[in-house]
């Protein structure tokens, strides 16, 4: 079942222990603060859930600043000792934003700890991560 963990206008970060899912549903352009604060939530998350699988759906994301790009890279770390073993990342309608999170995940590929791959749709996503959807999240799935 479905449960909320952290949300404001920009972002859901939600997890379904039944399936060992977490996700972030990422909208619109956030602050540097708004961002960082989200991220470390995602973290916090993964974490405390000792989650397996994530869903980052950043479809409604736009392009984040070059300063977070890099305050990302130095928190990988977190993420990569936290035991996620797979993230499907859905990419951004945002081109420059889709290109940002391929540099930083090809950054990191030699230092990943868990399978990412990309998707157009959460659907697809889901699929790979072995995951259904969650049963309240269909209608908003099929919206986009």
């Amino acid at each position: 079942m479905k449960e909320i963990y952290y949300e404001t206008g920009h972002v859901c970060i939600w997890y379904d222990l039944s399936q060992s899912l977490g996700s972030a549903s990422w909208f619109g352009s956030l602050s540097s603060a708004d961002f960082r604060e989200a991220f470390l939530k995602c973290t916090e998350l993964i974490t405390e859930k000792r989650l397996k699988n994530w869903l980052a759906d950043n479809r409604k994301m736009e392009m984040m600043s070059q300063e977070d790009q890099s305050w990302v890279a130095l928190m990988a770390p977190t993420i990569l000792n936290s035991g996620l073993k797979k993230m499907a990342t859905v990419v951004s309608e945002d081109i420059f934003h889709h290109m940002a999170i391929v540099d930083l995940f090809d950054k990191a590929s030699g230092e990943l700890t868990f399978q990412n791959h990309y998707f157009q749709n959460p659907n697809e996503a889901l699929k790979w991560l072995d995951c259904e959807i969650p049963v309240n999240e269909k209608q908003q799935f099929l919206q986009f």
